[in-house]
């Protein structure tokens, strides 16, 4: 950008190959909203010039369009796909379940694996690693935007700006890349950039009319549960009573430590504890990070040996890797305390381990709010937070559920994501194992699947405007 005003970092970097791109991203208010328009107009800008030098009539294909497969039953070419789909979107009216289901499967296609790939087979896995052509990013990119609807829904939008910057960057930094783009192509792209646009214009106008909006201190404030932050040393904490049966698969994280932390203050402390150091999807939730809510500067290791419990400190690449495995199979107890590292998520291996439930927190009232930062969603939908407190499987977030509680949103909702997120899980936590060190049998109850719905990563132009709302 020419001018010294804050730059769009997500279209700058290319978001198919910055693993991490999203995740933990820092709060720049306003500015970042204005940003992302300037850099929308700006792709917006060049694509009028391309439609300038380029004025062909959309041509409709003659004849029947041909039918789509059902998704998971033949090999398909990705923008051969998506072109067919986008020619039988525009006919009014147009609600075609087939289509709906090859949206979803291709949206999730780039939340998990950032590309598209020239081909999918029969299993839906890519047949050909070739990455498709960006005319496909285009496309689909356009078929988001037409299911977004007026009132958006946040997790399409979510993906629809992220597809958009995989075009944005391409338009601003790579001239070669522009010619990938065909003329019906260039025309999605500025359709769905359009759509995008009105869509989070909208939303942050309406902000301040969100559900939850406004919230006063004296409402938001954490509820007083009888916490006591801050027990950073022997000298402040209470004999501990060892949860029989319980054990800690932790990374030092702000989530473990506040843990570990609110269960101290309230004389708790697992039997045994397995640390990990291993990579995350981002290190930022491992940074000491001072709060009133809780001891998020003392390790994890150190809060633990002050506390007497035994710990080994498992160090692997990976969270699937054996040695971490080994050191599960080798707890003596049956139910294990799961905060893992940033995005970290146990493999099938773990299930497969006799005797061994794995008792998890999630930021999200489920099923409706299973995946990734839900805690967000939730804010745009229903201005509330929660969290569930359920017993894991190899399913993501199904399990069956032990205990849930809402919570307001913070007065600064800035701290959501290093403060009151690890916070809100660690009090539901702490309500549970109370339960657990009263003799109380843990036996939670299956989810219902309807409503059911699963969440990425938000983008963090939405985010910004849910911290905005507040």
């Amino acid at each position: 950008m020419a001018d010294d005003r804050a730059r769009y970092p997500y279209s700058e970097a290319d978001p198919r190959f910055a693993p991490g791109l999203y995740m933990y991203p820092p709060f720049e208010g306003e500015e970042l909203l204005a940003a992302h328009r300037r850099s929308r107009d700006a792709a917006l800008a060049w694509l009028a010039r391309r439609a300038a030098r380029d004025a062909s009539p959309v041509n409709r294909r003659p004849g029947p369009i041909e039918p789509v497969p059902l998704p998971g039953t033949a090999s398909v070419r990705t923008v051969d796909l998506l072109a067919a789909l986008g020619e039988a979107a525009r006919d009014p009216g147009s609600s075609d379940p087939t289509a709906a289901a090859w949206v979803a499967v291709l949206a999730r296609k780039v939340e998990t694996a950032r590309v598209l790939r020239a081909g999918y087979g029969p299993d839906l896995r890519p047949s050909d690693r070739d990455e498709a052509p960006l005319d496909a990013y285009a496309h689909l990119a356009d078929l988001l935007a037409r299911r977004c609807g007026p009132a958006p829904d946040a997790g399409l939008l979510s993906t629809l700006i992220k597809i958009d910057d995989v075009l944005d960057h391409v338009l601003a930094t790579d001239p070669a890349g522009r010619g990938m783009l065909s003329p019906t192509g260039a025309r999605a792209a500025r359709r769905a950039i359009e759509v995008e646009l009105a869509l989070v214009g909208d939303l942050a106008q309406r902000r301040g009319r969100l559900p939850g909006a406004g919230t006063s201190a004296r409402e938001a404030r954490p509820p007083n549960d009888g916490a006591t932050p801050g027990i950073t040393g022997p000298g402040s904490r209470r004999r501990p009573t060892r949860l029989a049966g319980l054990a800690m698969l932790a990374a030092d994280t702000g989530r473990a430590r506040a843990y570990v932390d609110l269960l101290l203050a309230d004389g708790l402390t697992p039997e045994r504890a397995v640390v990990l150091e291993v990579p995350g999807a981002s290190d930022v939730p491992a940074r000491p990070h001072a709060t009133p809510l809780f001891d998020n500067v003392t390790t994890l290791r150190t809060a633990l040996v002050r506390a007497d419990v035994p710990t080994q400190v498992v160090t692997a690449d990976h969270l699937a890797a054996a040695t971490i495995l080994d050191a599960v199979a080798a707890l003596d107890q049956s139910i294990v305390v799961v905060a893992g590292p940033a995005g970290g998520i146990l493999g099938e291996a773990f299930f497969r381990l006799p005797g061994k439930r794995y008792l998890h927190v999630h930021p999200g009232r489920l099923p409706a709010y299973r995946g990734s930062t839900p805690m967000y969603y939730s804010l745009l939908a229903e201005g509330r937070l929660s969290a569930t407190a359920l017993f894991l499987d190899e399913r993501l977030d199904a399990g069956l559920i032990v205990a849930e509680r809402d919570f307001p949103p913070p007065v600064d909702r800035r701290s959501i994501d290093l403060e009151y997120d690890p916070w809100m899980r660690a009090v539901l936590l702490r309500d549970v194992l109370r339960r657990h060190a009263a003799g109380e049998s843990l036996e939670g109850q299956p989810q219902s699947e309807v409503g059911a719905r699963t969440y990425f990563v938000i983008h963090p132009v939405l985010r910004h405007i849910a911290v905005l709302a507040g």
